[in-house]
């Protein structure tokens, strides 16, 4: 992987070898969508004017899509019954394990243990159904609509869920909840 950087006017590349995905974090809001993705790398070389990736190296071309926004999201979708959701985020977590032998000073293996997929969500109050499967710890199947892609986790359980009960408050109700998935697929 090669990054690119202005350093005292002059771009700069620096060149991630070896590099995994640990986790791949999808934050929604109605103003924003925001995608984080946290590597391992088995070295990261120093800023350096030239990338030493070869003469014929093509890099792609900036994008010019406009970028997704909270708005380029649909209603969350639990067991076939749709709601507003205020906020959602899912993280995949690949849990990798960085192990290094004795004499050398970088990873010499960078493998996968336990693969987490975690959810959290917050709807407004509209029913006991979410609040019954939590309690419940039942199975159902989940979506959500991120711009062209359909993530849909299967097996996805409400873990734990929480809201406030006020008996003065000018605020919606709403309640959020915290789960986990066994397969989460991207179509």
């Amino acid at each position: 992987m090669v990054y690119s950087i202005k350093l005292s006017g002059t771009e700069n590349y620096v060149v991630f070898r070896g590099c995994k995905t640990d986790s791949v974090d999808i934050e929604i809001t109605p103003d924003s969508l925001e995608c984080t993705q946290n590597f391992i790398c088995k070295s990261i070389a120093a800023p350096s004017s030239a990338h030493g990736l070869g003469a014929n190296t093509v890099f792609a071309a900036a994008s010019s899509s406009t970028p997704l926004c909270g708005t380029d999201s649909s209603q969350l979708t639990w067991n076939s019954q749709t709601y507003d959701e205020t906020s959602f985020k899912c993280t995949v977590a690949q849990n990798l394990e960085a192990r290094r032998t004795v004499g050398q000073q970088q990873i010499q293996y960078l493998t996968s243990t336990n693969r987490d997929i975690t959810f959290d969500f917050t709807v407004p109050s509209t029913g006991t159904v979410l609040i019954s499967d939590a309690l419940a710890m039942t199975s159902r199947t989940m979506s959500i609509v991120v711009g062209a892609a359909t993530l849909t986790f299967t097996g996805a359980y409400l873990t734990q869920y929480n809201y406030t009960l006020s008996a003065g408050a000018s605020t919606t109700q709403e309640e959020s909840y915290t789960g986990f998935a066994k397969t989460l697929t991207v179509t």
